[in-house]
């Protein structure tokens, strides 16, 4: 994201996560396991909760205290934006997610928000509960004495898992895991 100019003129700089001299914290992100989550919560434990880092020549903003992420989400959504790609060729999440929810800015996010935020009531969320649950004790009920498990690996699992069943009446818990 990138912060609107307007709302930054007096605003402070947040400090940088030190990294490597013309490279910052690049290598971090090639880490296959995905975000470099161990990263993000020594940034945040030890420079406060709005760092910079520098990845690819490119300056990343991590926000990590809820109020100041519910700020941006809900209150201020039309202060900060995505950067524009530039080519054609769609990078990062656009690559999965063209155009969706997730990569789109404002313009293109407001209607798309519109359709979807009716799931997000949380009427609608209190009743996925007994769902989660069920899903939860099954993933659960996978787990040996003794076995080491990719936890992240688990939580998606899960994850899709609930989502399919909430939001599309599917269930997938018999299709193979990717594991």
């Amino acid at each position: 994201m990138t912060i609107n100019p307007v709302s930054t003129t007096s605003a402070k700089v947040p400090p940088v996560v030190p990294g490597l001299p013309l490279l910052g914290n690049s290598l971090a992100f090639l880490d296959k396991t995905g975000l470099p989550v161990e990263l993000f919560r020594l940034a945040a434990k030890k420079q406060g909760d709005v760092v910079r880092l520098r990845a690819g020549g490119r300056y990343i903003y991590l926000v990590s205290h809820p109020s100041l992420i519910q700020e941006m989400l809900t209150k201020r959504v039309n202060d900060f934006h995505k950067p524009i790609v530039l080519s054609r060729k769609p990078t990062g999440l656009d690559r999965f997610f063209a155009g969706g929810i997730l990569t789109c800015d404002y313009p293109e996010w407001r209607p798309q928000r519109k359709v979807i935020q009716p799931l997000m009531h949380a009427k609608h969320i209190e009743s996925y509960a007994d769902t989660m649950v069920r899903f939860g004790q099954k993933l659960l009920s996978s787990w040996r004495d003794g076995e080491i498990r990719d936890i992240h690996k688990d939580m998606t699992q899960v994850t899709i898992w609930i989502i399919a069943e909430t939001m599309f009446g599917m269930d997938i818990t018999h299709t193979p895991s990717w594991r």
